[in-house]
């Protein structure tokens, strides 16, 4: 999906290019109304500049979390806490999912 996007060079300024964030869900244990957060921020808008650096992150320390599939809790978080950053600032804003199962029955 990386080599479909125009990477943004200089994150931390405006221009037209993508900026992406990582953000997995759910931690082990997670379970809504309680103290974790139904997601993991892998990285943030202006950590990388370059496609490589970022699949380079995702195949040498990116580890898959084991816990429930809380995606609509997960996508929630993703948008009050990444989207609505300050460095999410931007016109246009995408969400893409990668779904590997069905979600949990209390995410329903």
């Amino acid at each position: 999906m990386l080599d479909m996007l125009m990477i943004s060079r200089s994150p931390r300024t405006h221009d037209n290019r993508a900026r992406v964030a990582l953000v997995q869900y759910s931690p082990a244990g997670y379970f809504p109304r309680g103290r974790q957060n139904p997601a993991n921020l892998e990285f943030g808008f202006i950590r990388y500049n370059n496609k490589n650096l970022m699949k380079r992150y995702i195949e040498e320390s990116f580890n898959k979390l084991d816990g429930p599939a809380g995606i609509g809790h997960a996508i929630e978080w993703t948008i009050n806490n990444v989207f609505m950053s300050d460095a999410a600032t931007r016109r246009y804003k995408v969400i893409f999912v990668i779904l590997a199962g069905e979600t949990s029955s209390f995410d329903m």
